[in-house]
């Protein structure tokens, strides 16, 4: 048998087939052991002869005695017994004893060839039968003759193990009822469904089983949760941190960008201009990257309110922290941009 067949796969059928299979091993060694025992009392029985002659007395209605004379016994399986006896005077009687499920009127003859065919001396003419119809008895005989030596017992034991088979498979299937409920819980479980937990009843392995699935099942679904909201927290903050580094980036470069040029008084040599520059705009890129690989993997992140910011404003505060002349053009309106202030 294939391990990837139906079979295989259901356990309930393995149980059945099991138990099925012991019960017809079973049935088959009883059998053969019953069939030896009969073999060998046949044997037995032949060994030691026919058994001997009884003495038969036939009397009258008188009650005078007619004559006597030893019988010997002949019995088939399905015509009873029959004793022949040889009276004084020569003259051979035939006396049947039908089995007792049988009149005397509807067995064969047992007389000798040539006799009257009812069975016994005095019977109807063309042996009819007074107990039915005789297809129907016919029918009957031939029903009682299977469970008769030697094919009852056979059969009383071969319906012995239908009836423990058909009666087996509900109670296996009954059985293994939870353990397919199990197996459906911990396949959808694992398919990532982590909220899913198996009814457990009873007080046996199986249930012990689901509620031990059902403890961790819980276990890890509660371990997962913390660490959803620990990641979620994280990636919040390094969200938030990276919008926070932008503000100062952004007054160090627009510092830079007042300062005096060079030949101006006060302004610095043009190499450490340019390093400071090239060292914020490396900074500003790092940050910028950062901040939105947060806002992807994070987009629940609570980056602030998004809102309208007046840029003339905003610059004017700046210089004014710098020291910085800010002089707009007369005709400038307002300049808004949306953003995270």
């Amino acid at each position: 048998m294939s391990w990837n067949s139906p079979i295989s796969r259901k356990l309930y059928l393995r149980i059945w087939l099991a138990v099925a299979g012991s019960v017809l091993v079973l049935s088959l060694l009883v059998g053969w052991a019953w069939h030896a025992a009969e073999a060998r009392r046949e044997q037995e029985r032949e060994r030691l002869g026919p058994p001997p002659p009884r003495e038969v007395v036939v009397r009258n209605a008188q009650g005078e005695v007619l004559g006597n004379a030893e019988a010997q016994v002949r019995r088939a399986p399905d015509r009873g017994l029959e004793f022949e006896v040889t009276m004084r005077d020569g003259e051979v009687l035939y006396l049947q004893m039908p089995p007792r499920n049988r009149g005397l009127e509807g067995g064969r003859r047992m007389g000798p060839p040539g006799g009257p065919p009812g069975g016994s001396p005095g019977a109807p003419p063309g042996g009819e039968r007074r107990g039915g119809p005789p297809d129907r008895a016919d029918r009957a005989d031939g029903l009682l003759a299977w469970l008769r030596p030697p094919y009852g017992f056979v059969w009383m034991l071969a319906l012995a193990g239908l009836a423990v088979m058909a009666a087996l498979f509900p109670v296996a299937r009954r059985l293994t009822r939870r353990l397919v409920s199990l197996q459906h819980g911990v396949q959808r479980w694992g398919e990532g469904d982590l909220s899913v937990r198996v009814p457990a009843s009873g007080s046996d392995e199986v249930a012990d089983l689901t509620r031990h699935f059902n403890t961790a099942a819980d276990r890890i679904e509660t371990l997962m949760g913390e660490q959803a909201a620990l990641l979620a927290s994280q990636k919040s903050l390094l969200a938030n941190a990276s919008h926070e580094l932008r503000s100062p980036l952004a007054r160090i470069r627009m510092a830079l960008e007042l300062m005096p040029s060079a030949g101006e008084p006060g302004a610095l040599p043009a190499r450490t201009r340019t390093e400071l520059a090239r060292n914020v705009a490396e900074l500003d890129a790092l940050v910028e990257e950062i901040l939105l690989a947060s806002r992807l993997e994070a987009r629940e992140a609570d980056l602030g309110s998004v809102e309208e910011v007046e840029l003339l404003a905003l610059l004017a505060e700046e210089s004014a922290r710098v020291g910085a002349a800010f002089e707009p053009d007369t005709g400038a309106g307002e300049v808004l941009v949306r953003g995270v202030p």
